[in-house]
């Protein structure tokens, strides 16, 4: 009986500490993605704005693509440290690329910084030197003279708010699994989840998945996964905590079911600009 009362008071204590802690760090994290989301230009070529979203790059902890001399290969790197005339970046990876990098006349530098937007980010620079930063390989690459922000999406997407019934339902070994939306477009799908990257990966397909969208659901047969991440921060939502993110594409969805789709986030859009304006005016 000791114990009962043990384990209760402990499953209260919890219970007192830890969703408050949950709710603020959502709060703090939907605030952080609005930063970095909400970003106003396509062109960017102030010296304070370009440090400014490097800045995020290095907070956040984002990779780079590198291409060199825009060829197909990509290779792998962070960035490090931003100076006025230069910028620092680990080696490329695979380590080829530290070779390569010293004969281009020129280097293209990919990035995204919020996955589930999946909105790229672009930037020119050169090669300067190879480095060595307490032990590790790096190399310096020329401060940009401009970032490009790539606003074209074949859809539109918005988030549902945790309040609204809107849910992805799909089969998996037999099972009938539902989760709860993240966001939504015509071209696909994200929603959180617990199940692991064992069970969820990149390239994986979902079958028979349909949408509950508040008032009423579609049928958009198989998805495709993209994304499939694991939270800064576990996301609440009714009480319950989710630790990853993924996202799927729709491969073998008709047109109707997708105007309808496009129909749910165009009205969703309209009701957040309304309350947006509400808040400011």
């Amino acid at each position: 009986m000791e114990l009962l009362n043990t384990l209760i008071i402990i499953s209260i204590i919890i219970s007192v500490f830890l969703i408050p802690y949950l709710i603020n760090k959502r709060k703090n994290l939907l605030k952080q993605r609005q930063n970095m989301t909400i970003l106003p230009f396509n062109v960017i070529k102030e010296p304070s704005g370009i440090y400014a979203v490097l800045n995020t790059v290095i907070h956040h902890k984002v990779r780079f693509r590198v291409k060199l001399n825009n060829r197909g290969k990509s290779f792998n790197s962070s960035l490090i440290k931003i100076e006025s005339s230069y910028l620092i970046a680990d080696a490329l990876f695979p380590f080829e690329g530290n070779s390569l990098i010293r004969d281009s006349k020129f280097i293209t530098v990919n990035f995204i910084i919020d996955e589930a937007e999946h909105i790229p980010f672009t930037f020119n620079s050169a090669y300067i030197q190879d480095l060595n930063i307490n032990g590790y390989p790096a190399i310096k690459i020329a401060f940009p003279d401009s970032i490009e922000r790539d606003q074209k999406r074949l859809y539109h997407r918005v988030a549902p708010s945790v309040s609204e019934d809107v849910y992805v339902e799909f089969s998996l070994d037999g099972q009938c699994v539902k989760e709860k939306a993240a966001n939504i477009s015509g071209g696909g799908i994200g929603f959180y989840t617990n199940l692991g990257k064992s069970v969820l990966w990149a390239g994986k397909k979902l079958a028979h998945v349909s949408l509950n969208l508040n008032d009423f659901s579609v049928t958009v047969g198989i998805v495709v996964i993209n994304i499939m991440r694991q939270a800064e921060y576990p996301v609440l939502i009714n009480g319950k905590a989710y630790y990853y993110y993924c996202g799927a594409e729709f491969t073998d969805i008709d047109e109707n079911t997708r105007n309808k789709i496009i129909g749910y986030v165009i009205e969703n859009e309209r009701k957040e600009l309304k309350r947006q304006n509400r808040e400011f005016e």
